[in-house]
């Protein structure tokens, strides 16, 4: 359970998904924005092997992978040595840069911003580290003067 949604496992064959559905009962303007904003960032950075990948979204829903694990949970439930720490580290910072390199080559200058990173938006999945939850993202825009 999310803050602007519910989540529920779904399975697919041999594949375990996560369907996120919107609550109906919270203002929907603002709901609405933000599913579509987790939605618009997901897809523009399918090409990266460092977010959750999304394979259907509409409207009120979206279908995704599913996460293993929490990155908050797998520290607190196994203390992680300095070499692990510092892998989950270089793992989030590689993820990150693919965030802001999502116009690479056309643009150098980062046109997405996550904007609620914290350990509850980072998960494992095959023991690779993913970002997820874009939903409170920000598109940076260029102006025509450069700011």
């Amino acid at each position: 359970e999310g803050g602007i949604r519910s989540v529920w496992k779904v399975r697919n064959s041999m594949d375990i998904l996560v369907m996120k559905l919107v609550h109906l009962d919270l203002d929907m303007n603002r709901v609405w924005t933000e599913n579509r904003r987790d939605a618009m960032a997901l897809d523009q950075l399918s090409k990266s092997d460092r977010v959750v990948n999304m394979y259907a979204f509409c409207g009120q829903s979206q279908l995704t992978e599913m996460a293993d694990d929490f990155i908050y949970y797998m520290i607190k439930k196994s203390t992680p040595g300095s070499i692990d720490r510092l892998r989950i580290g270089l793992e989030t910072t590689k993820a990150l840069v693919d965030v802001h390199s999502i116009d690479f080559p056309n643009s150098t200058i980062p046109s997405l911003s996550h904007s609620d990173l914290h350990v509850d938006n980072i998960v494992s999945i095959g023991g690779k580290i993913k970002l997820n939850d874009f939903n409170r993202a920000i598109p940076l825009r260029i102006t025509n003067n450069g700011t």
